[in-house]
């Protein structure tokens, strides 16, 4: 049973113990009343600095050893006892202030259920790296109807679930979920789907959010510090560090590549299958293209398991080239893009049926390099 108007927070942290104390410690610091949030803290290790910092100020601990993030997730959320939920990853921290405007937005502001804020990236140290935002944009609330945003989008002929304004003005509103907060009511009805939730947490909250009733809260002040660091991608095992770094880079790459075609494939099963253009599922295609290109061979297997059809392929060209005129005013610059963008994607597709050879290895590189921009910029 949720407590009304209490926040809780769910700490997250897998295998990685020296930045939980930094984390844990920015909860102390926090501004909001100790009587309006409970701390939740999921890991799978035991740590006598982050030990000793739960248990003095009386949060809760869970242990999980599940490595899919939405099971890891889940097993805070059966804890919580707030009917507002916030996240924070084990290297991220948050601003003093944080917890405080999410409890005034959802207590001031009726019918909202998700709040997104910006970060500010930190390096490995602490040091702040650079400043996102412009002055003029910061600490500014925008407040979005997801049921406006869905009328948009069919006008449109899209599934995107943002107002193409409000792009240019924020960005996308689904990234890094130590700066999200969303109504625990919201997310339980999807209980389900987070036990099949390998990666891309961050991607399924938003969308989670965007397709409830309420309204979209989306904060420009920069309430998140957002670790940037080599081990913020999950680490190999002993045997793939043997390997040169040339073929650790491409199995990481393969992983990854696989790990966001499920993740996407499932959230994009969350929307109408009239959408038209369902932007989860042109990641999903996105991945593939470029997981067929990987040259090794131990993917042969793998790329009969995710099929693209022409079919697939040119509803994919479609959709990019259309969010890629929508993102970007330059009718010049997007125009070049969705060329480039068709002639890699074409060429990535074709190199999966290529033997691995060193015209592969470099059609892997030109077609990846130049898609891969022009993707992840959509």
């Amino acid at each position: 049973m949720s407590s009304k108007g209490l926040i809780s927070v769910i700490v997250t942290a897998y295998n990685r113990k020296q930045y939980l104390p930094h984390a844990l410690r920015s909860l102390e610091a926090q501004t909001l009343p100790r009587d309006r949030f409970e701390v939740i803290v999921v890991k799978n290790f035991e740590d006598p600095v982050s030990d000793s910092i739960i248990r003095r100020n009386g949060w809760k601990e869970v242990y999980s050893d599940e490595q899919y993030q939405g099971r890891f997730l889940l097993a805070g959320l059966e804890e919580a006892k707030g009917d507002i939920i916030t996240f924070l990853d084990d290297d991220d921290m948050y601003r003093e202030d944080r917890l405080e405007k999410v409890y005034t937005t959802f207590k001031s502001v009726t019918d909202v259920v998700y709040f997104y804020n910006s970060q500010k990236p930190i390096d490995e140290q602490g040091n702040i790296l650079y400043t996102q935002l412009k002055s003029s944009a910061t600490e500014r609330l925008y407040l979005v109807k997801s049921r406006a945003l869905l009328k948009v989008n069919q006008r449109l002929g899209l599934c995107l679930f943002e107002e193409p304004s409000l792009i240019r003005v924020i960005g996308l509103h689904d990234f890094n979920s130590s700066s999200m907060a969303i109504g625990k009511a919201v997310l339980e009805d999807y209980k389900e789907n987070l036990r099949s939730l390998k990666l891309a947490l961050d991607f399924f909250i938003g969308s989670v959010a965007r397709n409830s009733e309420g309204l979209l809260a989306i904060y420009m002040g920069q309430l998140t510090y957002y670790r940037l660091h080599q081990k913020n991608t999950s680490s190999f095992s002993n045997a793939w560090k043997e390997r040169s770094k040339r073929l650790e880079a491409l199995y990481r790459e393969a992983l990854y590549q696989i790990f966001y075609i499920n993740g996407n494939q499932l959230i994009g099963n969350l929307y109408p299958k009239s959408c038209r253009c369902n932007r989860y599922r042109l990641f999903a295609v996105g991945s593939k293209l470029h997981l067929y290109a990987i040259p090794l061979k131990e993917l042969r297997y793998v790329y009969n398991e995710f099929p693209t059809s022409l079919k697939e392929l040119y509803g994919y060209l479609r959709c990019a080239i259309k969010l890629k005129q929508l993102h970007d005013e330059n009718k010049a610059r997007a125009a070049m893009s969705s060329i480039i963008l068709t002639f890699g994607s074409l060429l990535l597709w074709i190199g999966g049926y290529m033997p691995i050879t060193p015209l592969r290895r470099s059609l892997y590189d030109l077609a990846g390099g130049v898609t891969r921009k022009i993707y992840y910029a959509i």
